[in-house]
């Protein structure tokens, strides 16, 4: 299955290379992500009811967002570039995806706001790792995410903003998620978004990562069930969805159960069945 509103301006700008996509060619960002996506979908799928009954009721709504922005940080220049034969980009992209969430926190409460944080710097590696390789320089100015920023073609940028605008509602039509609770946030103005970018980048990154400093102490030092299984499913269905998709593995497989084959293989018929058992 493909969407039926894609981001074809974007198909340069890749997630996989040769060697890891699908059939031996590149993956571009969109398709990894409509990948992971799909996954997710069936996830979903799989217990509906999960938000309710974990008491986060717009987990799935988290969890779609997370996962359309998790790999944006792939757009830098140096990570397009080690795809393509060239150095190795010894950063981590998820960080740098950072740097788009403020497009979409109008659709987030200020509790959802960590949540969806959390899950995309945690797609990857922990949370101590992520505080060593991004502790805080003792001068701003050496702040190693300056350059990282500066890798993100200003047309890049615009390509992203596109997506969203143009392509999200279609994708949650598309993998049937209508009536699971996800909603499109407002975005920012085309050219505020590159702004918001290319001049808060950094500090922006800075401050989601204090927020998820705090919001992992908060879970390390919490008795709340909601908060604990709740965010143990966020990291924990990312993770799942992203992964199957990298390794491009077919759909979950579906149980069905045809009651009269059942019955005929055991050479029962329904009048001799207990009350309990029909």
């Amino acid at each position: 299955m493909i969407a039926s509103n894609w981001p074809d301006w974007l198909d340069d700008v890749w997630a996989k290379s040769p060697e890891k996509g699908a059939g031996g060619r590149p993956e571009s960002l969109a398709q990894h992500t409509w990948y992971v996506l799909e996954r997710l979908t069936e996830l979903i799928r799989l217990r509906p009811e999960l938000p309710q009954a974990l008491g986060v009721p717009r987990l799935w709504h988290v969890l779609f967002w997370a996962a359309f922005l998790h790999d944006f940080g792939k757009a830098a220049d140096g990570f397009q570039a080690r795809l393509r034969g060239g150095e190795r980009w010894p950063h981590r992209h998820e960080v740098l995806s950072l740097a788009f969430l403020d497009w979409i926190t109008d659709g987030l409460t200020p509790d959802e706001q960590p949540w969806v944080a959390a899950a995309i710097v945690s797609h990857h590696k922990d949370a101590a790792e992520i505080r060593q390789l991004y502790a805080l320089p003792d001068d701003l100015d050496d702040d190693q995410l300056i350059a990282r920023v500066a890798e993100l073609d200003e047309t890049i940028l615009r390509g992203l903003w596109r997506w969203l605008a143009e392509c999200s509602i279609a994708w949650i039509d598309d993998l049937g998620l209508g009536k699971a609770g996800i909603s499109v946030p407002a975005l920012p103005d085309e050219n505020l978004a590159v702004a918001m970018v290319q001049q808060r980048g950094v500090a922006r990154i800075r401050h989601w990562l204090k927020v998820y400093r705090r919001f992992v102490r908060r879970i390390e030092h919490s008795d709340e069930r909601a908060l604990i299984v709740g965010t143990l499913v966020l990291r924990g269905y990312l993770v799942n969805a992203n992964h199957s998709a990298s390794a491009h593995a077919g759909p979950l497989p579906r149980a069905t159960f045809d009651a009269e084959a059942i019955l005929d293989s055991r050479g029962l018929s329904r009048d001799k069945l207990f009350a309990h058992q029909s």
